[in-house]
């Protein structure tokens, strides 16, 4: 069963966004959860959520705020018990 804290993200994240409001919500986003580095000489933001559906809406944020697909990279956390 999902926790009430997963099924509203889920939720909010199916809302369409205004263009002119993408890039507000991309930085309550970037604000929360990004990490700006280096990596090969190259600029990197790095972002990193266990949501699948905050994942989505971050790429599409960016996609309808600056035109671009941004690089993907998925990353599983192992569940050690």
């Amino acid at each position: 069963m999902a926790s009430y804290a997963s099924e509203v993200k889920k939720e909010l994240t199916s809302i369409k966004v205004h263009p002119e409001h993408a890039k507000a919500e991309l930085a309550a986003f970037l604000r929360m959860n990004a990490v700006l580095s280096r990596h090969d000489g190259q600029m990197s933001l790095d972002i990193v959520t266990e949501n699948p559906a905050i994942a989505r809406r971050i790429f599409s944020l960016i996609k309808t705020a600056y035109g671009f697909e941004p690089q993907l990279i998925v990353t599983r956390k192992m569940k050690l018990k």
